[in-house]
């Protein structure tokens, strides 16, 4: 506080130094913003959506068939990263982000940004299943997760059984 009466110059001043202070703020939230973004690069925000024990079951290249979708009775590879899933099959090579809730029965898996022969769409929601070396994963159509493994044409995207490589 003052100890003497306010005057012009004084509002002025404190002015100048509210503007300051502004600036200095917003110099802090985007150095803090950019700090996170940085530290948060190349993850694409889905390496924390698939818990370590999940992905430890999942990394690594699958062959199999799909039994509905690109062409069904066809072979089909997978492969799993700690935040990309590519899907190399007959008439089409789709690459996506994933994530996994091995908390559901049976699991969840959702995939984000797909992009299909370089072209992008919505991803889907499905389940899965690891049991040793198999893995079974099922994709809904509509954007609606299948609540069992199969269904039939309209119902399901694509349906894979696959044998780790």
């Amino acid at each position: 506080m003052l100890d003497r009466p306010a005057r012009s110059e004084d509002y002025v001043e404190m002015t100048k130094s509210g503007a300051t202070m502004a600036k200095l703020r917003w110099m802090a939230l985007f150095l803090v913003a950019s700090t996170c973004a940085c530290n948060r690069s190349g993850s694409d925000d889905v390496a924390s959506e698939v818990p370590p024990e999940e992905f430890k079951l999942l990394k690594g290249s699958w062959t199999g068939s799909v039994l509905h979708g690109d062409a069904p009775g066809g072979k089909v590879e997978v492969e799993f990263t700690a935040t990309h899933m590519k899907v190399i099959g007959k008439f089409a090579t789709t690459e996506q982000r994933y994530s996994v809730d091995p908390g559901q029965n049976p699991k969840w898996i959702d995939t984000k940004g797909t992009r299909v022969n370089g072209q992008d769409f919505p991803g889907a929601p499905g389940i899965y299943e690891v049991n040793g070396d198999q893995l079974k994963i099922c994709f809904g159509a509509h954007n609606k997760r299948p609540e069992k493994f199969g269904g039939g044409y309209g119902y399901v995207i694509a349906n894979y059984v696959l044998k780790r490589k």
